[in-house]
């Protein structure tokens, strides 16, 4: 997204009276971020009233990603680290990523200790992250996006606020050729 629509949103405004849902089963709630994939979205299972995340790209788009993403996330899971995909598809001129809700990113978090972080958590940082990008080599994948916004830990709720998750598999790319089973 350019810079300048940074807090205009992707969707339509929607009244009080009509709610968009996604896979029959997501409800769409506030913005809570967006990038150059499109615009994402805190959402809520209306079984389970899980609090989900949905990303939204427009189908028309010059480089769709989310389907790209889709693929790669359903290659990784499930493993420790890597968020929970809980449906892809197209809601009118969209396509729909949702996914486990996480927490706050490494930048974050870093801001939120003054831009210090002692030397233990350095390492335990350092441990997990370096553990992600193993697996998702080992996926024959590479991730070519790394950064403190990509990284994030799990939600407190539900006991993962010390896991690290990987998250944004649109640049992300196979290095080893499905067919031949050759390095690229």
């Amino acid at each position: 997204m350019a810079e300048s629509n940074k807090n205009e949103s992707l969707l339509p405004t929607t009244n009080l009276n009509s709610t968009l849902i996604v896979g029959q089963v997501f409800k769409v709630g506030r913005k809570i971020g967006s990038g150059n994939f499109g615009e994402l979205r805190l959402g809520k299972n209306i079984h389970t009233s899980e609090n989900v995340a949905i990303k939204f790209e427009k189908t028309n788009t010059r480089t769709p990603l989310l389907s790209i993403e889709n693929k790669f996330y359903r290659r990784l899971m499930p493993s420790e680290g890597v968020p929970n995909i809980y449906h892809y598809g197209q809601t009118g001129k969209y396509n729909t990523l949702v996914m486990e809700l996480l927490g706050a990113s490494l930048e974050d978090l870093f801001n939120l200790c003054n831009r210090e972080f002692s030397i233990k958590t350095v390492c335990m940082i350092a441990i997990q992250l370096i553990e992600r990008i193993e697996y998702v080599h080992s996926k024959h994948l590479i991730y070519r996006d790394i950064k403190p916004e990509n990284f994030l830990i799990g939600r407190q709720s539900l006991n993962k606020h010390r896991i690290i998750h990987i998250i944004d598999f649109g640049l992300g790319k196979e290095y080893i050729n499905s067919e031949t089973g050759k390095h690229i």
